[in-house]
């Protein structure tokens, strides 16, 4: 059986996009996502057709297991979707997880819009969740939820975080039930340096859109800013904040198209 695929760079993750009528299974998956036995990916998207708007979304990690949200993911279905496209359009509504979300596509950015009034945020402050070894090494923190859980947690030195050990302790604390997704950032003047550890990669990535908007959120619940620039290993993105919602915007690139017999 052949599958017929876009790999996608957003923001330094990257993706396997298809609108492919084949079913994967979770061993599937994991084959073409591994770097050295497959395509390579931090995750796979599959683009299906919606009666109610533009397209729906399914979205699985390189571990096998599905996605409820990946921002940058998203953005690189928005790309696929828009080029492939016969419309004469820009913007569109699509369906992820159950919920429905926007975006639109302009050369080579895209972006996604979080509606305040459609969205639980959820956050959270002031968590049991530090032990005496690393309590002293976070200025501030907060959990909360942008499509998929975050805990993000503000620090003096990006470059001096142990990402995979404090990830790894966090990621898999009692008190997130399914685990969460950890963002390390500091703040520099009018930038924010972040790196996250993400869930289903089980490691470092290059970038994580949905963390880079929780941790937005976060700071605005102090200090409001209609835009911030983010700086993660992948590159820079952009996050604005409107009466209405959050839009995360960055540079998208089609890398490669391919077929693959499974």
């Amino acid at each position: 059986m052949s599958f017929v695929f876009s790999k996608y760079s957003a923001n330094g993750n990257d993706f396997i996009v298809t609108d492919s009528s084949k079913t994967l299974n979770s061993e599937e998956i994991i084959r073409l996502c591994n770097r050295y036995h497959g395509i390579g990916a931090d995750g796979l998207l599959r683009i299906l057709p919606s009666n109610k708007v533009s397209f729906k979304i399914e979205m699985f990690n390189s571990d096998g297991s599905s996605a409820s949200m990946c921002s940058n993911g998203v953005r690189s279905c928005l790309h696929f979707f828009h080029h492939k496209s016969s419309k004469n359009t820009s913007s569109y509504e699509f369906e992820l997880a159950g919920k429905m979300y926007n975006g639109k596509v302009k050369n080579d950015e895209s972006s996604l819009f979080l509606n305040k009034m459609n969205t639980n945020f959820s956050l959270k402050s002031s968590l049991d969740i530090f032990n005496e070894d690393n309590k002293s090494k976070f200025l501030s923190h907060a959990s909360l939820n942008t499509g998929v859980e975050h805990l993000c947690l503000e620090v003096k030195n990006i470059e001096s975080v142990d990402v995979d050990k404090s990830g790894k302790y966090f990621r898999h604390h009692d008190f997130f039930s399914k685990g969460v997704n950890v963002n390390f950032f500091e703040v520099r003047g009018e930038e924010v340096f972040i790196r996250t550890f993400e869930r289903g990669v089980e490691g470092e990535t290059q970038s994580c859109g949905s963390g880079i908007l929780a941790t937005a959120i976060f700071l605005n619940t102090t200090d409001q800013k209609d835009e911030r620039c983010f700086n993660s290993l992948g590159g820079k993105s952009i996050v604005r904040s409107t009466d209405q919602g959050y839009e995360y915007a960055g540079k998208v690139r089609h890398v490669f198209s391919g077929e693959c017999f499974l």
